[in-house]
């Protein structure tokens, strides 16, 4: 059964869905995320997000809690725009104090 010039449409449609999705892909992919931890457990995101913003972009803080009392574990998972970006907030920010605890 040949195909119809309605099918060639709908499948070059689908063609570039699935560029445009691997394109963005890999953008996401540069996007580094950085666990954060041994900070106190009275830490908020926005302090962290002020720790690291000076060295890049943040896109996301998410603290680590406890799944019973949502109380911080002293852990989180900073994401950044720039894979390279963030590797230098690494080096700059390892094994400094956040009020009083070391972060490693």
């Amino acid at each position: 059964m040949p195909l119809r010039s309605t099918d060639w449409d709908s499948l070059n449609q689908t063609r570039r869905r699935n560029l445009k999705s691997r394109l963005a892909h890999r953008r996401r992919k540069s996007v580094k995320k950085l666990f954060v931890g041994t900070f106190p457990h009275s830490a908020t995101e926005s302090e962290l997000r002020t720790l690291f913003e000076p060295h890049d972009k943040v896109d996301e803080v998410s603290l680590v809690t406890d799944r019973d009392t949502g109380r911080s574990r002293g852990s989180a998972v900073v994401e950044m725009a720039d894979a390279a970006e963030a590797e230098k907030a690494i080096a700059a920010l390892n094994g400094k104090e956040l009020a009083g605890r070391d972060d490693h």
